[in-house]
């Protein structure tokens, strides 16, 4: 019997379903099951096929970095950061370097949303030292800012900033200098009030190509610091030419436009900016209606402050004033009060001044002009900007009493 080639050629396509079939690989299909779940939401549903996925097959390094960016969604951030760790490997390989970047990129951010700001930082920098993929750096420099940003808030709360130079110190040592490392140590610098050092760590970030805008603004804010006028306004110069390419560098431009008094540009971004959620922008916007005379918009601003349990000495101090301008005595003591408690020294001048305002307004004149002839001998010189208005307070509280 002669084959007909139609029939052969219909024979050996089965042969091939059949056997493409047979040699199918599981945990492919359930890796492609999670693929469909993850682009659709169901995070649920993504992590439990990515992890028959990598039951099946535990060489796929995809697998275990697509678990991990389903468990970071579902909020298993433990969970997730030792499964990046898993994907790591000593080897010179490119495919292995560039699944290293990735599931060190994973680590981070899981470490980072746990609160871990200090090993989210290691596993960023370490992601940044492999020189591959580097359409992911942009990414992970956004990421070590906000890292940066929560240590620094954390070790300024519980009075340990050396801690956090200890750690830029460390991390210099494992990963080597960088533009990021130098942002680093200026921000723990310009939280120290070591300004000239933290210029000259801007200064080395933008020598290493560091063009964010947030940089300019910190080596702007040490530069003014300083006193240094005319280098800062060719900063502020140079920021204008600066084109924001996220939301956090159009907050760094409003910033800049906010400090150079041009208060109408700089109120309409940080509205658009407040209304994304950040949180900054509620102190711009409340220095922006003091500066207009609105007292209780500023008010409401400042309140947004407190409800995210920011506690400050610059905080206290302004809802204290805010609420001598509007004649709520009370609630002035109680953030008086507060302010006192910080014992900031760099807000010492404005809370004993403060404390004469509230003499006056409780009708308490002898201790107000007491106070008032302590502050004239502590701070007032007549070269100081204040010396003519505290003089005509001085004069006015003597007058009284006097009677």
């Amino acid at each position: 019997m002669k084959w007909n080639s139609r029939y052969i050629l219909r024979f050996l396509i089965i042969i091939l379903v059949f056997l493409n079939a047979c040699s199918l690989d599981p945990g492919q299909e359930h890796y492609e099951r999670g693929i469909e779940a993850y682009n659709s939401g169901d995070y649920r549903q993504a992590a439990k096929d990515f992890y028959e996925a990598m039951e099946n097959n535990g060489d796929k390094a995809e697998y275990y970095l697509y678990y991990g960016f389903s468990l970071i969604e579902l909020g298993r951030y433990d969970e997730a950061a030792q499964n990046f760790e898993c994907v790591i490997l000593d080897k010179e390989f490119q495919n292995v370097q560039e699944n290293n970047k990735k599931a060190y990129r994973g680590a981070g951010i899981a470490y980072y949303l746990a609160g871990n700001a200090e090993r989210a930082l290691s596993c960023f920098y370490a992601a940044l030292n492999i020189d591959l993929l580097a359409e992911y750096n942009d990414d992970i420099r956004a990421y070590i800012i906000q890292a940066n940003t929560k240590m620094l808030s954390d070790y300024q709360k519980s009075g340990e900033l050396s801690k956090a130079l200890l750690l830029c110190e460390q991390l210099l040592a494992e990963f080597g200098e960088s533009m990021d490392l130098y942002r680093m140590r200026a921000d723990i610098y310009i939280e120290q009030e070591q300004y000239e050092e933290a210029l000259k760590e801007f200064e080395l970030a933008i020598q290493a190509g560091d063009y964010r805008m947030g940089t300019h603004l910190g080596k702007l804010l040490a530069l003014r610091k300083l006193g240094r006028t005319t280098e800062a306004e060719e900063v502020i110069a140079e920021l204008s030419k600066i084109t924001p390419t996220n939301d956090q560098e159009t907050l760094s431009k409003a910033i800049v436009e906010f400090s150079s008094g041009d208060y109408n540009k700089a109120e309409k971004t940080f509205l658009e900016l407040h209304e994304k959620g950040f949180q900054e922008t509620s102190y711009y916007l409340a220095q922006i209606c003091i500066e207009k005379g609105d007292d209780l918009a500023a008010e409401g601003y400042l309140m947004e402050l407190v409800d995210a349990d920011l506690q400050n000495a610059e905080l206290y101090y302004q809802l204290a004033a805010v609420n001598i301008r509007l004649d709520r005595v009370k609630e002035a003591k109680e953030y008086y009060e507060k302010l006192a408690a910080v014992n900031d020294a760099a807000w010492q001048r404005g809370q004993d001044k403060l404390y004469i305002v509230l003499l006056e307004k409780q009708g308490m004149w002898e201790e107000a002009y007491f106070y008032m002839k302590k502050y004239m001998q502590d701070y007032i010189t007549q070269e100081d900007k204040e010396y003519e208005e505290a003089r005509k307070e001085y004069l006015f509280l003597e007058r009284i009493i006097k009677k």
